[in-house]
This record gives structure tokens, sequence and C-alpha cells, in this order.
């Protein structure tokens, strides 16, 4: 585990030029588990290099390193690891579910030149016909955002359930609706 949180490369057997990289992001409240099947065979049968990685706040990662957690963050979270790895200038594909799919566009947006392409499975950020999710979540979390103010600081130390929760609200505030049209208010 590092500044940047924890994540775990696989190597390919095949030494392609130039390399073959997919970054897998995982969704909200998983972790890099989630892709590890699909990563392990894709490397190992046809010798791509994976990375995936855990987001702050999830799995074997800490809390930020600052108080902040918007989608934004995880942007700069992943940058971080491809520079610490020396990737950053690779051409890459990003498999990206749920939250992984919003930080994954997000991503394209900031460095469009490294972006071979996009995989996104029920991703944040796009407009789908469909249930809003997001919105209920949104109205549920109101009241516990409320209580978490009431909470004694000495409680809610960085890296407590607590601090999650709060981190989770907030994140549940900046990432787009799901299929939620743009007049439905909020």
């Amino acid at each position: 585990m590092k500044d940047t949180g924890y994540y775990r490369v696989l190597k390919g057997h095949k030494s392609f030029k130039p390399p073959v990289t997919i970054v897998f992001l995982h969704g909200t409240s998983l972790s890099h588990q989630c892709w590890l099947r699909t990563a392990t065979e894709l490397s190992t049968q046809y010798g791509v290099d994976a990375l995936l990685l855990d987001f702050f706040f999830h799995g074997a990662s800490p809390p930020p390193p600052h108080d902040s957690f918007r989608p934004e963050d995880l942007v700069q979270q992943l940058r971080a690891i491809l520079v610490e790895l020396g990737w950053e200038k690779r051409r890459i594909t990003i498999a990206g579910l749920s939250l992984g799919g919003a930080v994954a566009q997000l991503y394209h947006i900031e460095y469009p030149n490294v972006v071979e392409r996009l995989v996104l499975a029920g991703s944040g950020g796009l407009k789908e016909e469909g249930i809003a999710i997001t919105r209920p979540i949104r109205h549920l979390l109101k009241p516990a955002r409320k209580l978490l103010r009431k909470v004694p600081s000495s409680v809610k130390g960085k890296g407590s359930f607590l601090d999650r929760a709060r981190c989770f609200a907030e994140l549940a505030k900046t990432v787009p609706d799901y299929g939620v049209p743009q007049d439905t208010p909020r």
C-alpha cells in the first residue's frame, strides 16, 4: 500500500510492441477483486499487461490523503499510479464498472492522448433509459449527512466508518444520475 493506494499489476507473457495495457476500475463499495478473474485470464491467455487498483476507501486502499472524495480525485489517483509505474505515456484501454466507468470517462477527458478505448459496464455519467439509481441514494443520504454532522469529531477520525460514510455521501452527490432527465428536481 502506498500514497496512491493499493494496486496490482499482472504482466503479460508476450512482449507486444507497444505493450497492450488494460486498466480495470471497480464500482462503489467493490475492490479490484471484482475484475481479478477477467484480468488474470486476459493476462495469461492473451499476454496483455493488466492494472487493477482499489480506489481510496475501497478494498485495501486507505482514505484519500486529503479531505475531498470526488470522482476527479480518483482520476488523479489513477494518474499517480500510472506515473509511479512509468506507464503514463502508454496507450491504455480502461474497463470501468459503475463508478469505475465514470472515472474512466473523466480520465479520457483529462488525458485523451493515452486512452485508446473505453469499456463501460453500468457506467456512472451516462444518461440511460430506466430507473434512476443514484437519486434514491441521495435522498436516503440526506438524513445520514445531518446525523454525521452531530457526531463528535473524536469518533469521526480519518479512516473510521463514519469518515467513510461521509466520503461516500459526498461522492453520491457528485456522481451524475443514471437515466434522470435534466429537468428532474434533485
